[in-house]
């Protein structure tokens, strides 16, 4: 009973002991959001375009067509000619916006909208002792990539706008790295994880080292017992 009793308590001993010495990561969280934009109402020679105006041109919402005055005849993209009857409302894309009352006088207009905004994963990679790359993979289907933003802690530490869009963090402790990125519309997204617990993990590891080989002395002694008292 004895014996039975001391197998026990030390696989009990054991398996307490690394659920204990486990080590939780912290998970990394997206967030979405967009730059703060207008409602604008732009007149151009009888047309009348209806949106939220975001960054460098961009529209970052649906836009509605309206005639005004003797605007009759409207083409999109260079497409067929079509006689306005009532509101257009035109979505995500690039568009070339043309339109006459009389077949004489033309009047053009370059139309960019980007509603969506874009997607972004953040990785990280040893690079060195107590250095950590950080990685933002972007990716943007209409108006493109404008830049990206590290912070560390809530605080801006760095921006890139050239691929690949990388920082790289030197020290120790557990901070929160957040990359967001900014499409050309000013539609943004973010991403976020740990830095890792260098000094810790260091420290574990020996520890775990340690403990391991104390745990294998035990056994063997154990089992040197079990066979001289047989």
């Amino acid at each position: 009973m004895k014996k039975k009793f001391l197998k026990k308590g030390l696989i009990c001993g054991i398996i307490i002991f690394f659920l204990g010495m486990n080590i939780i990561s912290i998970a990394g969280s997206v967030s979405i959001e967009k730059e703060q934009s207008v409602m604008s109402k732009s007149y151009f020679d009888g047309l009348v375009f209806d949106g939220i105006i975001g960054e460098n041109g961009w529209y970052v919402s649906g836009v509605v067509i309206m005639a005004e005055g003797d605007t009759e005849y409207i083409r999109i993209n260079e497409g067929d000619w079509f006689t306005y009857n009532s509101p257009l409302t035109l979505s995500d894309g690039i568009y070339l916006i043309e339109w006459t009352s009389d077949m004489e006088h033309f009047y053009s207009k370059l139309l960019k909208i980007d509603q969506t905004s874009p997607e972004i994963i953040l990785m990280k990679e040893t690079a060195g002792t107590n250095k950590v790359k950080f990685i933002a993979n972007v990716y943007d289907a209409t108006s493109g990539i404008w830049r990206i933003e590290f912070y560390i802690d809530n605080e801006l530490i760095d921006t890139d706008t050239v691929f690949p869009f990388e920082w790289t963090w030197t020290g120790s402790g557990n901070h929160i790295v957040t990359a967001k990125v900014f499409d050309m519309a000013g539609n943004s997204a973010g991403s976020s994880m740990s830095t890792p617990y260098t000094q810790n993990h260091i420290r574990k590891s020996l520890y775990n080292q340690q403990i391991n080989q104390l745990l294998q002395n035990l056994i063997l002694r154990y089992q040197m017992i079990k066979q001289i008292l047989k």
